[in-house]
């Protein structure tokens, strides 16, 4: 089934939400802009997680949760909701005006100023919760929203295109060009190497949840995606299982097969202060 995820800031949320069998009567607007870009790609399905999991029953949400390196890992698009503090925030050009760009006309050349994409998604909201870094490493399609910009990303290249008013209507109003083309072969094998996965696991110490218990479920969707790889074979309470180290990777839990793996997993050194996460799983 062809279906798109959806990546966004939550903001908070007053009480538990009850679970419907159909979308309620009125949704937050970056949720319905969403749906409408959905619907604009010719996606007929959009998963959104406030109402594709079960915010009220607490096995079916862990369940849920377990599943989500699939969830995005499978999306045909994953879309980011990069602006705004929360839901009712909006897509700009499409429930929201975009402010003008500063632009000039050279030489029957456009120029036109506009901010690094990378570094708007770096100081975003959006970029310091938890579950959207779980969201941006498992998608392989991403579609960023970003104000006068929307940044495609794949695992091959990376595209941008603005999209604002100009005060002068005669030249073309949408620019699209090439932010850096290049072959993620090399870079995803770096992606998967041991210290990456525990930039991975750090980022998301580092980064905020709304429930503190959620942080030990985001890592252990990470490592769903890095057992899939083949870097681990698994973990023992939070200690990854490097699969190099391993007798035999396809073989179940057992002490004598992953003694090796599971030992390199411990030789890591902690830098800084620290505290500890609350929760049931911490």
């Amino acid at each position: 089934m062809k279906y798109a995820a959806l990546s966004y800031v939550w903001g908070s949320v007053a009480g538990p939400m009850q679970f419907r069998e159909e979308l309620p009567e009125n949704v937050p607007r970056t949720i319905e802009d969403c749906l409408f870009a959905s619907a604009q790609l010719n996606i007929d399905y959009l998963w959104i997680d406030r109402y594709c999991i079960r915010q009220d029953d607490a096995e079916e949400k862990a369940a849920q949760i377990h599943k989500m390196h699939e969830i995005y890992q499978n999306a045909y698009v994953t879309m980011f909701a990069v602006v705004g503090d929360g839901p009712d925030h909006g897509i700009p050009g499409i429930s929201r005006p975009r402010t003008f760009l500063p632009h000039a006309f050279m030489d029957g050349r456009l120029f036109v100023a506009i901010h690094n994409p990378r570094r708007v998604i770096r100081d975003s909201t959006w970029a310091s919760r938890g579950w959207t870094y779980q969201e941006d490493f498992l998608s392989t399609r991403k579609l960023f929203f970003l104000g006068n910009q929307v940044l495609f990303r794949c695992t091959r290249t990376e595209r941008t295109a603005i999209e604002g008013p100009l005060r002068n209507p005669e030249p073309p109003r949408h620019t699209e060009y090439e932010v850096r083309p290049y072959d993620w072969n090399v870079a995803a094998q770096r992606f998967i190497a041991t210290q990456h996965m525990w930039d991975h696991i750090m980022e998301v110490n580092r980064r905020g949840f709304a429930d503190e218990a959620d942080r030990i479920n985001a890592i252990l969707g990470i490592f769903g995606h890095l057992q899939v790889t083949g870097l681990i074979s698994g973990h023992v309470y939070g200690i990854p299982v490097l699969s190099e180290f391993c007798e035999n990777n396809n073989l179940a839990l057992n002490i004598r097969n992953w003694k090796e793996g599971f030992l390199n997993g411990l030789l890591w050194l902690p830098r800084g202060q620290h505290r500890c996460f609350a929760g049931d799983k911490s």
